[in-house]
Formats: structure tokens, C-alpha cells, sequence
């Protein structure tokens, strides 16, 4: 995420600072906050300077979910930790990667009870999934988050 932002800002002659790591005491580290040194020359520029990171970063997501969910119909679900349906449901776009290639895995039959379903998944699969709603909560216009 942060590279693609420094690999654009260097094409566009643009400095950066060096991030800042915003801690969490839950995950360790939550993210990071980079500031332009000196504003780009165009709102072109810094439109696709800020957009890079997230891009990226949505882009690697997808990919992590995609290879996961299909390393988890070769693996031993006994290996792999579990996700209830209901939480995987939540993201349309998750979701139906992982219904698509683990076909029939978030399908609930019409007035059955979903509560205490779960899906095993490849820890790709879940990095990817996790990825993905860490980068749309980053999205959102709140403080400084891209």
C-alpha cells in the first residue's frame, strides 16, 4: 500500500514523508499515515498519488482471496480455521469469490437458521477476506486514512 503510493509519488516528482505507524493494541499495528512533503503540481497528480496505496492494496486483497479460497478445496480442514457464514456473507464482493470457487460454501437454504454455520478456510483465504475489509474501512473519509 505504501509503496504504491511512494512508487507514484516518484514518478510525479512529488515527496513524501516517511510513514507514521498508528498502533493498535489489539493487531500490533493498524496503519500508517504518510504526508505529502510538498504538494503535488496538479490535483491529477495527487488524486493518483492517494489512490495508488488503496488500489494496490484492494488489488493484493483479491488476489490473497482468490489463490486462498481455492488452496482450501486441496487442504485438510482439520489445518484451517474456521469463519461463520454470517460474516462472510457480509462482504458482497468476499463473499461471492468465495462462494464462486468453494461453490455452494455461503448457501443457506430459504428460513434455515444461519447461526453457528461455519466455513473452513486456507489462511489466505482469510488474510484476503480481512485485507479486503481492512482497505474499504480505509476508504471511508474519516481522519487521515487515504
Amino acid at each position: 500500500h505504501e509503496t504504491a503510493h511512494r512508487i507514484v509519488a516518484a514518478f510525479a516528482n512529488v515527496k513524501l514523508s516517511a510513514p507514521t505507524f498508528v498502533p493498535s493494541l489489539v493487531t500490533g499495528i493498524t496503519s500508517s499515515v504518510t504526508s505529502f512533503k510538498e504538494l503535488p503540481k496538479t490535483r491529477e497528480a495527487m488524486f493518483d498519488i492517494s489512490l495508488a496505496g488503496p488500489m494496490v492494496g484492494f488489488l493484493a486483497s483479491l488476489v490473497a482471496l482468490a489463490i486462498g479460497a481455492q488452496l482450501t478445496l486441496t487442504s485438510d480442514p482439520a489445518t484451517m480455521a474456521a469463519l461463520p457464514v454470517d460474516i462472510l456473507r457480509q462482504s458482497f464482493l468476499g463473499g461471492s469469490i468465495i462462494d464462486s470457487i468453494i461453490q455452494g460454501s455461503l448457501f443457506v437454504p430459504e428460513g434455515a437458521p444461519s447461526e453457528g454455520l461455519m466455513v473452513s478456510l486456507h489462511p489466505l483465504a482469510v488474510a484476503g477476506y480481512i485485507s479486503l475489509i481492512v482497505n474499504a474501512l480505509a476508504m471511508l473519509p474519516v481522519g487521515t486514512t487515504d
